[in-house]
């Protein structure tokens, strides 16, 4: 009787991690676009800051939410980050089709790692004013998404470097 073992080890590059955060760039810029509420040049600019926390290892997980005028949720896309999703089957990006919307808002709210609390407040502070773009900011946004149903939509992956994302909508959506 012979036995064999197997050993998978999968790793990722900051390349790994870019391709990733493209695919989530696409999914902003589409969203933005189907809602009116975000241009090319904004979808542009929070990609460029998301790709830059993610190569650091500084995201959890980023949500994208649509809030109507008077600041209620409607829609949202969750998307938790993955170092082990090696085995993933990577998808392309989709089912952006959300309602457009004459007043609201299209935010992005970022959660950190704990490689982000580890830095000093005067790194962080300079992190975000000097690398990104956008002004980053703590957000009153409950990401729990009371009301609304989630579901599983798509998974986004190179190499070991992944993203999934979970859609939360109105029951029957």
């Amino acid at each position: 009787m012979s036995t064999a073992t197997t050993t998978l080890s999968s790793t990722y590059s900051t390349v790994d991690v870019g391709k990733v955060v493209d695919q989530f760039t696409a999914d902003f810029h589409m969203l933005g676009a189907a809602t009116g509420l975000a241009s090319p040049q904004r979808a542009a600019d929070v990609g460029h800051d998301i790709k830059l926390m993610a190569k650091r290892g500084y995201i959890d997980r980023v949500d994208i939410v649509l809030l109507s005028a008077a600041g209620k949720e409607i829609r949202a896309a969750k998307y938790a980050v993955s170092t082990d999703a090696g085995l993933w089957s990577a998808q392309r990006p989709g089912n952006n089709l959300w309602p457009p919307q004459i007043a609201g808002s299209l935010s992005v709210v970022v959660s950190y790692t704990s490689t982000w609390y580890e830095l000093s407040v005067e790194a962080r502070r300079r992190f975000h004013h000097e690398e990104c773009r956008r002004a980053w900011g703590p957000s009153s946004i409950d990401t729990t998404y009371p009301g609304l149903v989630g579901r599983f939509d798509r998974r986004y992956a190179s190499n070991a470097y992944g993203m999934e994302r979970t859609l939360y909508g109105e029951a029957g959506e």
